[in-house]
């Protein structure tokens, strides 16, 4: 009997496995599908393109950590920014290393691969909360993959800001349904770090202890959290806000 159900557990588990393989390819296609044809030598820098790869494809490494508390391009466009985006400013110069500063191409493939690593989050985030819904979380992250607000941050490589602000967002409250799924620690503070890069990458993700927030109010509680369900609910948003706070009063003092 016993070894009977070890073989259930290990087909069922295997079962699993097979299907997040296949959901992720079916995912991935759906990408490059969408994706492939902007990584063009024809589709050209356009816009904003032109003065930031310019800007920043020969930046010093240690230039970039200045941006954390000043505006990422030094002025470029006439005016100082009031943007902190070190994050996004390493992008173009890790491309400019990868690529040079005027292989095009390479920019575009770095805004697919973007784009890309979100629909998978998206997929990610689905499956852990409705786990025996897997052609669901195909269909979310294909969804996501083929949305028309989406052609400016793959088709245009300056666009590429929003799918960096999005892979933090993403990233962070993926961690943090899995810190409320298994209830270990170790989740919400990755929630919490990623949740710092990202305010670095686009100021936006300040909206998002209001989605954890939105998250907790509809999700069931942890059957495994020994604490009160108010109490543990609400802790980990103190620390979301306190860090929104403090990253707007840094901003203001700049």
């Amino acid at each position: 009997g016993a070894l009977e159900l070890a073989g259930d557990h290990g087909v069922a588990a295997s079962s699993t496995t097979l299907t997040a393989w296949w959901s992720c390819a079916a995912v991935v296609i759906v990408c490059l599908a969408v994706g492939l044809p902007t990584v063009r030598s024809d589709n050209y820098f356009l816009g904003d393109d032109f003065g930031l790869v310019q800007h920043l494809h020969d930046l010093p490494a240690e230039r970039l950590l200045t941006y954390f508390v000043s505006d990422w391009t030094e002025g470029i466009y006439g005016d100082q920014l009031d943007e902190l985006r070190p994050f996004l400013a390493f992008t173009y110069w890790f491309d400019a290393r990868l690529f040079g500063a005027i292989n095009v191409s390479g920019y575009h493939a770095t805004n697919l691969v973007l784009h890309l690593l979100n629909a998978l989050l998206v997929l990610a985030i689905a499956r852990s909360i409705a786990p025996g819904e897997p052609a669901f979380a195909v269909l979310a992250a294909s969804l996501f993959a083929l949305m028309p607000s989406h052609a400016e941050p793959v088709g245009w490589i300056s666009g590429r800001v929003d799918s960096l602000a999005a892979l933090f967002y993403l990233g962070a409250f993926l961690c943090f349904v899995r810190f409320r799924l298994v209830n270990r620690q170790a989740w919400l503070w990755a929630t919490l770090l990623i949740f710092i890069g990202g305010l670095f990458a686009k100021q936006t993700i300040v909206t998002f202890p209001l989605l954890i927030l939105a998250f907790d109010l509809i999700a069931p509680a942890s059957p495994d959290s020994a604490r009160p369900r108010s109490f543990a609910r609400l802790w980990p948003h103190v620390l979301f806000v306190v860090l929104v706070v403090s990253y707007l009063a840094l901003r203001y003092t700049l």
